[in-house]
């Protein structure tokens, strides 16, 4: 295997490398045998689901994290983020109502749970839905929630982030997306 990738010689039937690539089956049937043994080792049913959605087994990945949801409600935070990774499923897998109703109840659930990163994801993942359908004002609102949400957080909250800022971003490249329509739509009477 090289940086450039790995010969022909070194891949698996799956088209992972032998040598260096994931195994997402094998890690997903490893996981499986953990919570068998012990239903109470909570981790094994994320990680899992990580590995099903790896494999493009969308639907079982789903399965696999809503099994946690409904086994380990008390671990809030971790459960926060196992219901954002459904929305994303959706979202990846072209379901845009699924993807937005999850979006929205996670907002709803869990908005204060998890990590702000999420919440801030959530509400661009949603405006960027309403812009896709073109209801340009509904987008608009949550994307103004993006910026109101984010320049209320203090500077260390900011530098804490991962994907908050990105999401901040979007939503300012939105807004001036929007304000380019208001543009077209002025008509100009210039003098002949």
């Amino acid at each position: 295997c090289t940086a450039y990738g790995c010969p022909a010689h070194c891949k698996t039937s799956d088209g992972r490398c032998d040598k260096c690539g994931p195994d997402y089956l094998g890690a997903s049937r490893q996981f499986m045998a953990a919570y068998e043994a012990d239903p109470h080792f909570f981790e094994a049913y994320f990680n899992e689901g990580m590995s099903l959605e790896r494999l493009g087994e969308y639907d079982k990945a789903i399965e696999a994290y809503e099994q946690y949801l409904k086994l380990f409600p008390q671990k809030k935070e971790k459960c926060a983020e196992v219901f954002f990774q459904i929305a994303v499923i959706y979202e990846q897998t072209g379901k845009d109502r699924a993807a937005f109703d999850t979006y929205k109840d996670y907002i709803k659930k869990w908005g204060k749970v998890g990590r702000m990163d999420r919440l801030l994801e959530s509400h661009v993942k949603i405006g960027r839905i309403y812009w896709g359908n073109r209801k340009y004002r509904d987008a608009i609102s949550e994307f103004n929630r993006v910026l109101k949400i984010y320049e209320g957080l203090r500077e260390n909250q900011r530098n804490e982030l991962d994907t908050g800022a990105d999401a901040a971003a979007q939503a300012l490249f939105y807004l001036g997306e929007a304000k380019l329509l208001d543009f077209e739509k002025i008509k100009l009477k210039l003098p002949e």
